[in-house]
Formats: C-alpha cells, structure tokens, sequence
C-alpha cells in the first residue's frame, strides 16, 4: 500500500483520490471541474495513471467516459498501460488493450508495457503479463528503457525460466544487439543486475544459457564496455558493496577462453579499472593473473591505480603496485588539476590528499609501512 500521507502532501485531491481508489470523490472532483488530464505531483502524471498503478478499473472507466486521455504519458511509466503491466494488473492490461490502447506505446523508465512485464518480480505473473502482451502484437525490438530491450530485462530477471528469452530469440532477437545510447547486451544486463542476495546458481545457469545461444563476451557497448567490465560492476553504481567473490566474473574468465581481459571501452576504460574502483580486491587479483595490464590507461580514473586511490581502497593500491602498476609521476611533471578538482568534486575532498600522497611516492615498490599508507 502507499504512503497516502506523502500524497496528500505532494498531489492533487484528484490524484489522491484516484491513486486511494476513491470514485465518490473522483466523481465529486470531476463533476466539480477538477483537470483530469493534469500532471501532477508524486504520481507525475495524470489521474488515470494514479489509478491504473493501483488497477482501480471503475476509477479509469469513469475517468475515460470524461474524456480522460488514454494516450497521455507520465515521466516513470509513460503510459496507463506500462503502468499498469509495471504493478501487475493484467486484467487492467486486458481492459485497456480491448479499449483501444496501443501495445507499442513507448515512454516511461521502462520504455514499453513488454519490458515492464518482463521486470515483474513473481515469474508466474511476468509470463502471462508478457504473454497477453505479445498476443496483441507487442514488438520484441523495440528499444530504450532502463534496460535497453525486452530481451535485456528478460535476461537480468533471474526469476524468470530461461524459455522466456528463448521465445524473444524464437522470434527474431538477436542475442548480442545492443544499438542504443549507453546500450548493453543481455549478457551484461544479467551481469550487471546480480546482487549478492541472489542465488548464485541462477546466474550461473542463466550465463550459461546465453553462452550456449551465442552470447558474445567481447561485444561492446557504452556504457560499460564489455560482459567482464559489467560482472565488476554488478549493481556498484548505486550501492558500491565490495563482491569478496565475483561469480560473474570467475564464470566470464573461466568459461570463455577468447575474452580479451584487457578490452578498452566503457566508462571505466577496462575491467581492472571497474573493479579497482568497486573496490573489489579478489577480482583485481583475478584480473591480473589473467593478463589484465596493470598500467592500461583510459577511463573516467584514467587508470586503475587512480581508481583505488582516489576511493581510498589501500588493499588494491597495495596489490596494484606490488604488480608493477606506475603512479602519474611517472608519466607527467605535475598533477592534471583540472581533472583533480573533477575528482574532488565527484568523489570529496579526500579525493586530492590520497591522489597526492600516491603521487609523492619515489619508489612505488616501498613497504606499505614505509609508504604511509
């Protein structure tokens, strides 16, 4: 149930009354003259979105007899319809596709009613949700959304049974496609969605299954490069909990003999950078017994020393420089300040002192003790 006493605060009485299920007074409001189709407040959409999260079928029948319009799209869902697939209201979905609605209609976080059922939480409900769609003609190519693709939310939900991807295959995806803007493949949209709370065996199956179906390793995309690139980054973005054991990774490495450990793309330029920076010790140590090259440059850190230092992860500083990894000094007269005040920015104040103290060092294979550190 929502916190009503939050939208009470931040909404109309019309939103309020819609998203409460209340029709009395949507039809007071209503008959009262109150915007049906207005944006408004915590819901950021209209009324007949307040009502279709919630799946109040007499509150969005009344609303469309008074012209309420179906067609209208909000910031998070886009649509009704997506709003209604994303809280799992498949009779609502039903409802509203026999009204007239359009299957295709893109907007919202999750770009289609298709990929916010893929994204359901209870397996059972994502299946029938996705099914009813794609009766009705959704297309499996669209593109966009948090997850770049139907087949993308398919494969990172872990939940779902691995015959739900196969049927987007069946149906003319490609495996590896990933042509949006910061794109990424399924193979890194499993990766990057793995959480420590999730049974490793089901990504591991899940890995498999794409492998099997010719998933690509070394096929890049924007925003983090490549699959291994992905694996270090597993949900690091929001929460940045260290992995002491990278399954993802470990799979990539041991399973897939041509990857190129030292891919360049990506936000942060190589895998060792990305792991350097989740602050992942085990995967840095993993990287480098793989071949990864401790001095590669690129990245929003510029280099994978950079990353642990600048984050303050003296453990793979430690491991970094004992595998022959070179401060800046070694490649410049003096700190890049320009960038310098970016990291501070970014990362605090902190950011400049810990930058400077690996800096000053005159022999990067000192002693920690003897180091400071």
């Amino acid at each position: 149930m929502r916190n009503f006493s939050a939208i009470k605060e931040h909404a109309s009485a019309l939103h309020a009354a819609a998203l409460g299920g209340h029709l009395e007074i949507v039809q007071l409001l209503v008959d009262k003259g109150a915007d049906i189709n207005a944006s408004h407040g915590i819901v950021s959409g209209s009324a007949l979105h307040a009502a279709a999260m919630e799946g109040h079928l007499d509150i969005i029948s009344l609303l469309l007899e008074y012209g309420a319009n179906i067609h209208a799209e909000k910031e998070e869902y886009g649509s009704a319809l997506e709003a209604a697939a994303a809280y799992g209201h498949e009779w609502l979905v039903r409802e509203l596709l026999e009204r007239g609605v359009d299957v295709n209609e893109r907007g919202g976080q999750y770009r289609t009613a298709l990929q916010a059922a893929y994204h359901l939480s209870n397996s059972e409900q994502a299946q029938d949700m996705a099914k009813l769609l794609l009766d009705h003609g959704a297309d499996v190519h669209v593109k966009g959304g948090m997850f770049g693709s139907p087949l993308n939310v398919a494969a990172a939900n872990l939940r779902l049974p691995n015959s739900s991807i196969q049927q987007l295959l069946d149906l003319g995806v490609d495996i590896n496609d990933c042509e949006v803007i910061n794109g990424k493949t399924a193979l890194q949209a499993t990766l990057e969605n793995f959480t420590d709370d999730t049974e490793p065996t089901k990504l591991i199956e899940r890995l498999q299954f794409l492998f099997e179906r010719g998933a690509d390793a070394n096929v890049g995309a924007e925003l983090f490069g490549f699959a291994l690139h992905s694996a270090v980054m597993a949900n690091h973005e929001s929460v940045r909990v260290p992995l002491y054991r990278n399954v993802g990774l470990e799979f990539l490495l041991d399973n897939y003999p041509d990857i190129n450990v030292n891919a360049e793309g990506g936000k942060y330029g190589s895998a060792l950078q990305a792991a350097a920076y989740a602050g992942q010790p085990e995967s840095v140590k993993l990287l480098i017994q793989k071949g990864a090259k401790v001095n590669a440059q690129g990245g929003g850190y510029r280099n994978a020393l950079n990353a642990a230092t600048i984050w303050g992860f003296w453990d793979i500083v430690t491991i970094l420089l004992d595998n022959g990894a070179e401060p800046d000094c070694y490649r410049s007269e003096k700190p890049d300040e320009e960038w310098l005040c970016r990291m501070v920015e970014k990362c605090g104040r902190g950011a400049r002192e810990r930058y400077k103290r690996v800096w000053e060092m005159k022999n990067p294979k000192l002693d920690v003790a003897d180091r400071g550190l």
